[in-house]
């Protein structure tokens, strides 16, 4: 949306197009916003209407753009910051992957020796006739 409102279009255009975009329930939003905004009321308002999909950290970016007239500007370190936590968010779950394969590794031995190596040993140790201590 920032380089589409950079590029002149009007903030309805801009969604308009982005819902042409989209599909399944993000297109429904997005045309519920565009006839919200087309209604009257401002991008910000709009957006308040879906908290679970909208962070707040947008919705307070896009009031403060629409009320300092460089919503392009913050849309764009939006999607800056949005694009940064996407990459932690993967860098971290790949961190974890690693932990994960050992910890279930580690415990499918210790099945494995519990259940077909001791019960194949435990027999030979009365065989060995060593004085208990």
């Amino acid at each position: 949306m920032a380089v589409m409102i950079k590029s002149g279009l009007t903030v309805r255009d801009a969604l308009d197009i982005t819902a042409d975009s989209m599909s399944g329930k993000f297109k429904k939003v997005i045309q519920r916003i565009k006839e919200s905004v087309e209604a009257g009321n401002t991008l910000s308002d709009s957006l308040r209407e879906y908290p679970k999909v909208f962070p707040p950290l947008f919705i307070s970016a896009v009031y403060a753009g629409e009320t300092s007239g460089s919503l392009e500007e913050n849309l764009e370190h939006v999607a800056e910051q949005m694009r940064k936590e996407k990459e932690l968010s993967a860098k971290i779950k790949g961190a974890m992957l690693y932990p994960i394969v050992v910890l279930a590794a580690t415990f499918g031995l210790g099945l494995a020796i519990s259940f077909f190596v001791l019960p194949q040993i435990t027999p030979l140790f009365p065989d060995f006739r060593t004085p208990y201590f």
